[in-house]
C-alpha cells in the first residue's frame, strides 16, 4: 500500500491479528479512548 492505512484490529483476537500480519501490514501504534469519570 503506497499510502498510510488505518485499520483497527482487536489485540485480544489472535486470529485477526495473524490475518493482519499475514496480509503484509505492520502495526505502528495503538489508540486508547480515555473518558473522564462521570462523563460516560
Amino acid at each position: 500500500v503506497p499510502h498510510p492505512l488505518w485499520a483497527q484490529v482487536a489485540p485480544g483476537n489472535a486470529a485477526s491479528v495473524r490475518a493482519f500480519l499475514a496480509a503484509g501490514y505492520v502495526p505502528i501504534g495503538a489508540e486508547a479512548l480515555l473518558v473522564r469519570p462521570g462523563q460516560e
